[in-house]
């Protein structure tokens, strides 16, 4: 990392663009998840507990988080998206509440394009026909999901690090009583943002599986001129469902393995990956290169032209002097031009 660091930050930079790419950016530039999974023929408004088989509100930490980061489920959460496809015909924003206010959950119809009359219940992909602690949807650029995650969001940057007496960026802001504060606060436009990177650092960026690390992985992807399709399709894996290989546990399914478990279209993610670098001009910046070390090496590397120790004596070839070049041409001032030039 010592030599050719720039090489590899713009290419963290870059992947982690592609992947906002694919996961907000071009989805109408949204903030919210969106209601996207239909279950047979229909989108189940209990999208917002989980989709595609997963239960959002069940993703705790790990036990070796310490302390235990992760929000408290809050039954009685009450919180409607503020952002949701615009698309004419697509279903409404995400939402969550308690059975006190919402007994059960319907469905959005597109062939209608109604939804379902109040009171008729219709059962997402894991059964759900309510909406009671189903508040923990994804949400910024690389959808932030689940109570461990906006856990850590509020443990580092939010109203817990304040209240810890530690320094906060948003101390006002307890993303553990409003997760949608990413989306609906007055910090939005940064928020969209830090959360995406905030996930990038904690989940890609510290990613171990055995003996593949992300970072040395990244060095060696840069150094072979940003390439290999097979190392943005993991990336794209650790951010979309937590593992490099799918299908994940760590996905959050209710039933492993469910279709969240898979990383929907790597190929796309490839062409997104692709796109940025030829964007911010990796491709014509960088050549191939054996690039930089971890970290610097105990002792000396071997220089062939480098003498074998530190010495006092002049070296025993003549250093090169400078020649004098004056030029025939008068100036222009009442001076004589001499030019310089080392052989």
């Amino acid at each position: 990392w010592m030599r050719g660091g720039h090489k590899y930050g713009l290419g963290n930079i870059a992947l982690f663009v592609a992947n906002g790419l694919m996961l907000g950016i071009e989805k109408d530039d949204t903030c919210d998840e969106l209601n996207e999974y239909r279950v047979s023929g229909k989108y189940a408004l209990s999208n917002s507990c989980g989709q595609q088989g997963l239960s959002y509100q069940d993703m705790v930490c790990e036990s070796s988080d310490v302390p235990d980061m992760a929000c408290q489920v809050d039954p009685d959460m009450y919180i409607t998206a503020v952002t949701s496809d615009r698309t004419l015909g697509a279903p409404p924003a995400l939402q969550c509440g308690p059975r006190s206010r919402i007994p059960s959950s319907g469905f959005w119809d597109p062939a209608e394009n109604a939804e379902s009359d109040e009171g008729e219940a219709f059962a997402n992909l894991v059964g759900r026909t309510d909406l009671e602690g189903c508040c923990w949807w994804g949400r910024g650029l690389l959808q932030m999901k689940g109570p461990c995650a906006f856990g850590k969001l509020n443990y580092y940057l939010g109203a817990r690090a304040a209240r810890e007496n530690r320094k906060s960026m948003y101390k006002d802001v307890d993303f553990c009583v409003n997760p949608e504060a990413i989306c609906g606060s007055q910090f939005r436009h940064e928020l969209v943002w830090i959360s995406a990177l905030f996930k990038w650092v904690d989940k890609v960026q510290n990613y171990e599986d055995g003996e593949w690390n992300y970072m040395e992985q990244l060095r060696k992807f840069a150094d072979n001129k940003f390439e290999d399709n097979v190392f943005i399709k993991e990336v794209n894996a650790i951010v979309e469902v937590g593992c490099r290989h799918p299908p994940c546990k760590e996905a959050g399914c209710v039933s492993f393995p469910c279709d969240g478990a898979y990383s929907e279209n790597q190929n796309r993610a490839v062409n997104r990956a692709f796109l940025t670098f030829t964007i911010l001009g990796l491709w014509d910046s960088f050549e191939g290169s054996l690039g930089g070390t971890n970290s610097p090496t105990p002792v000396p590397s071997v220089c062939p032209e480098c003498t074998g120790s530190p010495t006092l004596l002049p070296t025993s070839a003549p250093t090169a002097t400078p020649l004098m070049d004056i030029t025939s041409a008068p100036s222009v001032a009442p001076s004589r031009e001499v030019t310089v030039l080392l052989r």
